[in-house]
């Protein structure tokens, strides 16, 4: 959780099990977290749920994106997310530039509210 370089307020990365996201945890030339292609995707914490961890699961925490779906809107809902505690020193290193286009940033299967940006 944290702040980005792409847009003002708190951001969750989230890694996914499944390689439906829309990055590697970085976006625009900023590395937030990594995973693999496809697997990472930020949302607002607000977006989140958390989910108890069922027996015999690792002792990671799990949470959720709410009203999510894969890519394409088949309507199937997501897997479980992991959320990832965004790099603050990889935050602060980073020159805003201010023209990052939001067209490649947002995550078309999810619900968003009041001009909420998935990436």
């Amino acid at each position: 959780l944290g702040e980005t370089q792409f847009a003002p307020g708190q951001w969750a990365g989230v890694i996914l099990n499944d390689l439906v996201g829309k990055n590697d945890g970085s976006v625009g030339g900023v590395r937030y977290f990594e995973c693999q292609p496809l697997q990472g995707i930020f949302t607002r914490p607000s977006k989140l749920t958390r989910q108890p961890v069922g027996e015999g699961s690792d002792s990671h925490s799990t949470d959720s994106a709410q009203n999510q779906t894969h890519q394409g809107g088949t309507g199937a809902p997501a897997g479980p997310r992991v959320v990832v505690p965004l790099r603050e020193g990889l935050l602060n290193s980073a020159v805003k530039t201010g023209n990052e286009s939001g067209s490649n940033m947002s995550d078309s299967g999810s619900v968003k509210k009041g001009g909420d940006k998935d990436l």
